[in-house]
């Protein structure tokens, strides 16, 4: 009998040292964002549940909100970029996401030091490596709401043209506090060798995550969405603004929701205005051969007032 009530208190004990390897319906995560020329937020939602391959699996969607400051050093919001969706789902200690139609393992927690697995099989750039891994480089475990959790540390191989790096806790994902690139919830374009002096990587950083179970973790103790709360926008505003191609070399089409004749003013890297165009409100795009190859910030004005910055690149 004694033996049994030991047994209980193990069994017991485990189930409240050891937290939920993966997320509960309701999950909601921020990250918070820098490059050049522009800052912002990321958000991804546990939408809905889905079943793929007989696997019960987590549909995520996510949204980035962009934001840069005018030329009077005001916040303005540059638009919202849908970041598509991704599909986990959980098997033991791991947690595996969908790409290209095939599910790779995205965390382990049950992993030891220098572990490592394949995250993806193919190559978006034309360089690097064909298969992208991620290697362990440190575990452990950290309380969060009285709950101990284990984490893993991991960094992406040599040469993996896809990967992420940071703390990754179970139930949460990326908790690093601090900006840094790569340190996200998904794989991204990662620093293979080859394209180290070409790319400007974004700088990450974790804000907050809740989900039906767990009350908001917000380290920081910042608004999970202090720019549009600064700005007073919710998100039925209507903001939607394309420019495309960006890069470009010449012709700059833009869609926009603002209607009647629009005022443009394009502004260096420096902040000096080095052009004004005024688009009639039937006209699609606009002609920048003219500029200097670099980067631009279009200031778009309304006849109603309404403002919009947006970034673009001259090739």
């Amino acid at each position: 009998m004694k033996k049994l009530l030991f047994i209980l208190f193990l069994t017991l004990f485990s189930f409240n040292a050891i937290g939920q390897v993966w997320i509960d319906s309701g999950a909601v995560w921020h990250y918070d964002f820098w490059t050049v020329g522009a800052f912002g937020f990321d958000r991804y939602e546990y939408s809905k549940d889905t079943i793929i391959e007989n696997k019960n699996c987590q549909q995520i969607t996510g949204m980035s909100y962009g934001f840069t400051y005018d030329m009077n050093h005001n916040i303005v919001l540059l638009g919202h970029q849908d970041l598509g969706m991704q599909i986990t789902y959980v098997s033991g200690d791991t947690v595996f996401y969908r790409n290209n139609d095939a599910f790779f393992i995205l965390y382990n927690f049950g992993a030891a030091i220098g572990d490592q697995w394949v995250i993806s099989t193919t190559n978006p750039f034309g360089e690097c490596d064909d298969t992208s891994r991620i290697e362990v480089v440190d575990t452990g475990t950290i309380t969060l709401n009285t709950v101990n959790y284990r984490f893993i540390k991991v960094q992406p191989t040599s040469n993996s043209p896809l990967g992420f790096k940071g703390t990754y806790v179970e139930r949460f994902g990326n908790i690093d506090g601090t900006s840094a690139p790569f340190q996200y919830l998904f794989p991204g374009g990662y620093q293979c060798d080859s394209l180290t002096p070409l790319v400007e990587w974004n700088f990450y950083r974790f804000k907050c995550f809740e989900d039906s179970s767990f009350t908001l973790y917000n380290p920081s103790t910042e608004d999970c969405e202090y720019y549009l709360t600064y700005l007073g926008i919710h998100e039925s505003d209507p903001h939607d603004f394309i420019c495309y191609p960006n890069p470009t070399s010449g012709l700059l089409y833009i869609d926009s929701p603002l209607t009647g004749d629009k005022f443009m003013e394009i502004y260096n890297y420096q902040g000096s205005l080095v052009r004004t165009i005024k688009m009639p409100e039937n006209s699609k795009s606009i002609d920048i051969s003219a500029l200097k190859s670099g980067i631009y910030f279009l200031k778009i004005k309304s006849q109603s007032g309404d403002n919009f910055v947006y970034k673009i690149i001259k090739e």
